[in-house]
């Protein structure tokens, strides 16, 4: 991800709760205490996430449950791993094609390989 684009992101997706520094800092043990009772992950990072807001900047620190954190570097691992097995088998059809003159469309590799869910 370029970070022009990361930065794109960051200002649109943000914790549903953000508080100040000042709330932090006096209900921090609260805040804590509550995130890391958390079994289960939620189903993004920011759906428990909470905004720290410092006044007078634009950007925020986010406080997540570990077991979100954790979910999170999983998927990402995931798809990491499955990007890494799509680009090994796009050059090896690339290879093959080079040498039969077949060309394979990428949507329908992913296809053929269920990674549909990639192309959207």
């Amino acid at each position: 991800m370029t970070p022009k684009r990361s930065q794109t992101l960051a200002r649109h997706v943000q914790p549903k709760r953000r508080i100040t520094t000042e709330e932090a800092r006096s209900g921090l043990y609260k805040l804590v205490r509550g995130l890391s009772e958390v079994d289960a992950p939620a189903s993004t990072l920011l759906d428990r996430a909470i905004g720290i807001e410092l006044r007078g900047r634009e950007h925020s620190a986010w406080l997540v449950a570990e077991v979100d954190g954790q979910a999170t570097l999983a998927y990402i691992e995931e798809l990491e791993e499955r990007l890494e097995t799509l680009a090994s088998i796009l050059a090896l059809r690339s290879r093959k094609a080079e040498h039969t003159g077949e060309t394979i469309p990428a949507e329908q590799l992913a296809h053929e390989f269920g990674f549909d869910e990639l192309l959207r």
